[in-house]
């Protein structure tokens, strides 16, 4: 677990800020102890940053989001403005917050490739609405962005195809096609970067990667890609 880091440090750090590969979440993986939920780190294949999970959930949610077409971005752990947050709370009844370390982050801060954002919260079930403090998060939450006129969703993870996002993920580790060596690993990448198009209940659905290379590449595409690197196949 690494030290947990001030308001003040993670400011003059730049965390929350900047776009690409130059962004770096407010809050870091690392930053809590085992036993307080499954967290994860992804390497992000658009962008080759590293990128922070906090749940196998949010996890789930970020593959399919990241792998979508009309994604250019995703900030994951986006802070929220402090006073801003204060304000919402005051005008929706709610006591402000005092810790000035308390900074609210949103899961993820979505841009489209056509420039519009969308903020989303990511939570377990539809069940956790039921606990009081949650929905009180997620109400401010919710007024903040549309303040900001940015459309807000929340997702439940419980309701996302788990064969789905861990396609993607057995894909898109070959985005790179550096990495490719096999015919296998050959048609991963084609799936990935979309030069074989497969629908969203196509990739819903447990595949055998080998079968598909075996019936759909040849040999001399597997060596372009392997030894050419030749996108002309």
């Amino acid at each position: 677990m690494s030290k947990k880091l001030s308001r003040k440090t993670r400011e003059k750090r730049k965390w929350g800020q900047g776009h690409g590969k130059d962004y770096h979440p407010y809050i870091t993986a690392n930053e809590f102890a085992r036993g307080r939920g499954t967290r994860a780190m992804e390497k992000d294949w658009k962008t080759g940053r590293t990128v922070h999970l906090m749940s196998m959930g949010e996890r789930k949610v970020w593959l399919i989001l990241n792998f979508m077409d009309n994604v250019k971005e995703i900030r994951e752990q986006f802070p929220l403005d402090f006073d801003e947050v204060n304000k919402v709370r005051k005008e929706l009844g709610y006591c402000p917050i005092t810790n000035k370390e308390m900074v609210k982050t949103t899961d993820f801060l979505v841009t489209r490739t056509d420039g519009t954002e969308v903020a989303i919260s990511v939570k377990n079930s539809k069940s956790d609405l039921n606990y009081e403090n949650v929905l009180r998060s997620l109400k401010v939450e919710k007024e903040y962005w549309i303040r900001h006129g940015v459309k807000y969703y929340i997702i439940f993870s419980s309701e996302i195809n788990s064969m789905l996002a861990e396609n993607i993920y057995r894909v898109t580790r070959y985005f790179d096609v550096n990495d490719v060596f096999d015919a296998t690993s050959a048609m991963k990448h084609l799936i990935a970067t979309k030069k074989f198009p497969m629908t969203k209940e196509e990739l819903s659905q447990k595949l055998d990667f080998s079968a598909m290379a075996e019936a759909n590449l040849t040999s001399v595409t597997i060596k372009k890609m392997i030894v050419d690197h030749s996108d002309d196949f």
